[in-house]
This record gives C-alpha cells, sequence and structure tokens, in this order.
C-alpha cells in the first residue's frame, strides 16, 4: 500500500466545498477542471500545476497566500497523509 500526502490547498478546497454543499462534479465545475483531475487533485496523486493554481486563484483570491506559500515549497504545504491501495 502506497501512502499519498495532500496537500493543505486541497484540503481547503474540500472544507469550501462541503460548506457549499457541492458534489465533486460541481467542484470540478466551479474550478473550471476535469473531475479526474479533482479527484487527482485532493488525493495527493497528483501536483498542482501553474493552470490549476490559476484557476483557484480566479474563483478563491483570498487563497493567495496558500497558493504562494504551495509554489514555494510544495512539501511543506502537505497537512495530511493518506493510503492508496
Amino acid at each position: 500500500m502506497e501512502t499519498q500526502r495532500k496537500p493543505e490547498i486541497a484540503v481547503e478546497l474540500e472544507r469550501r466545498q462541503q460548506l457549499a454543499g457541492w458534489d465533486d462534479m460541481r467542484m470540478a465545475k466551479h474550478l473550471c477542471i476535469s473531475i479526474a483531475m479533482w479527484y487527482a487533485l485532493r488525493s495527493g496523486r497528483r501536483d498542482m500545476g501553474a493552470a490549476t493554481l490559476r484557476a483557484i486563484l480566479r474563483r478563491y483570491p483570498d487563497m493567495e497566500n496558500m497558493v504562494l506559500a504551495y509554489l514555494s515549497d510544495p512539501e511543506a504545504m502537505v497537512t495530511e497523509s493518506v493510503e492508496v491501495a
């Protein structure tokens, strides 16, 4: 079994998704990313690239400091680990 680490940004986006009462498809559309990309990002299987980070900032400008911290050191911005089969 493999352990993958979930970025703090993904944790915050999931929190906002829950507050809005959205399912995964709605959240992916809100961020203008595919549902597959949303699953990969929130599970920690994929790093967030420039286009995804721009999409996050377009929707959530208040997350700018979190995005900048992620860009400066993605490993430091990990808040939890998840096991993947």
